[in-house]
């Protein structure tokens, strides 16, 4: 498991329209010692993206003005390695299978469970070090 003085080097974006969600996840983010930023909808997420390099981006898939596909494929578009995608919802048109397609890297339904998520969380940030440091 990364060090908590590594895990404030990973940055996390966190989309969601519903405000007690994303304020759940920011802070049990920050607790696990996580630089988080946060958006209330796909198109601010968006913006988000165009001035901060992200490590893994947490969405909903449902947002109004910009999905959790539309970040994701913003995501691709405006950084040199994209970051690593989780998409939660609460009811999904997709399959996991299809989400796979798209790129996404893990699907979680909603409510999500947070222990779960830490653990996935945990894992791509000590995969994205070794990218890093080239030890793949």
């Amino acid at each position: 498991m990364p060090s908590a003085k590594m895990n404030r080097l990973y940055k996390i974006l966190v989309a969601d329209d519903d405000a007690s969600i994303l304020r759940s996840l920011a802070l049990l983010l920050a607790y696990e010692g996580y630089s988080v930023l946060r958006a209330e909808s796909g198109n601010s997420a968006i913006e988000l993206l165009r001035s901060n390099l992200t490590d893994l981006i947490i969405s909903d898939i449902d947002m109004p003005d910009g999905t959790g596909l539309d970040l994701m494929k913003a995501s691709r578009s405006t950084q040199y390695v994209p970051p690593d995608v989780i998409l939660m919802s609460g009811g999904n048109a997709f399959s996991s299978q299809q989400l796979k397609e798209f790129g996404v890297t893990e699907f979680f339904p909603k409510p999500i469970d947070s222990d779960k998520l830490i653990a996935t969380i945990h894992k791509l940030h000590e995969a994205r070090l070794l990218f890093r440091f080239h030890i793949i």
